[in-house]
C-alpha cells in the first residue's frame, strides 16, 4: 500500500487506491449512465479516467471542485472541470439538475467536506440512480479491523454520519465489498426498499452510537464487542 495515498493514472496523480481503475472499469462496464457528476477533481488523474469512461460510453460527464491547482492539466486532457465551492447555494443550484436529468445519474463525493456534500446532495438522487463517497469505511471497527495500515488509511466518512440521508432517501448499500476494497462507499436510491431500510437503519442506529461513544472516550474494550461481517 502506499501510504501518501497517491497513485497515478496515465502519469497523472490521484488520491486513490491503486486498484481503483480496474474496478470502476468493470463497474461501468455494467452499469448504464447517463450522467456522472464528481464532486472533487484533485489532481486529475481520476477525473481524465472519468472522461475517458465518459467518451466510451456516451456518458455526460460533469466534475467540480474549490481549487483549480491542476488547470493545466485538466486542459491539456480536455477534463470537464468547473470551479466552484459546491457547498454554496449557488453551486447546488446549478449542480441539482444535473443530477436530475432523464436517466441514471452516479454521483460521487470525493470533495473536502464529505459528509456535507453526501447531505446536501443526496436529496436529489432519483429512483435507481447510485451515490459513492470516497475516505469510507460503515464503521470505525470495520476501519481500524480491515483497511487502517492494510489498503486504506484514511476514513472522512462513515454510516454514522448519514444515516437520516440513508433512512430518508432509501439509499441502500451495493457492491459494498467490491467498492470497500478500494476505501469508496456505494449506495444505491429505491423507493420499494424506502420502508424496509428505514426500519435496518434505525436498528443499526443504537450500534453507531455506541460505536462513536467508544471513539470519542477511547474505550477501546467497547469497540471489541462490534462483529462486521465481511
Amino acid at each position: 500500500m502506499n501510504h501518501d495515498g497517491m497513485s497515478d493514472y496515465k502519469a497523472i496523480k490521484m488520491q486513490q487506491h491503486p486498484n481503483v481503475i480496474d474496478i470502476f472499469s468493470k463497474f461501468f462496464n455494467e452499469e448504464k449512465f447517463s450522467q456522472i457528476i464528481e464532486i472533487g477533481t484533485g489532481h486529475g488523474g481520476f477525473a481524465l479516467f472519468l472522461t475517458e469512461i465518459s467518451k466510451k460510453y456516451s456518458i455526460k460527464y460533469y466534475t467540480f471542485d474549490i481549487n483549480d491547482e491542476a488547470k493545466e492539466t485538466f486542459n491539456v486532457h480536455q477534463i470537464p472541470f468547473q470551479k466552484c465551492d459546491v457547498l454554496n447555494e449557488s453551486s447546488i443550484n446549478k449542480i441539482a439538475p444535473l443530477i436530475q436529468q432523464e436517466g441514471k445519474t452516479l454521483l460521487l463525493v470525493d470533495g473536502g467536506s464529505k459528509i456535507k456534500e453526501f447531505k446536501a446532495y443526496s436529496v436529489f438522487l432519483k429512483d435507481g440512480d447510485i451515490i459513492m463517497c470516497h475516505d469510507y469505511a460503515p464503521t470505525l471497527y470495520y476501519f481500524k479491523k480491515n483497511m487502517d495500515e492494510k489498503i486504506w488509511n484514511w476514513i472522512e466518512i462513515r454510516d454514522y454520519h448519514v444515516y437520516p440521508c440513508l433512512m430518508r432517501q432509501g439509499l441502500c448499500p451495493y457492491k459494498r465489498n467490491i467498492f470497500l476494497s478500494v476505501a469508496w462507499g456505494c449506495f444505491i436510491k429505491s423507493k420499494q426498499r424506502k420502508f424496509l431500510n428505514r426500519i435496518r437503519v434505525s436498528l443499526i442506529i443504537p450500534y453507531l452510537i455506541l460505536e462513536d461513544f467508544a471513539k470519542r472516550y477511547r474505550c477501546k474494550n467497547t469497540l471489541n464487542i462490534f462483529k462486521i461481517k465481511k
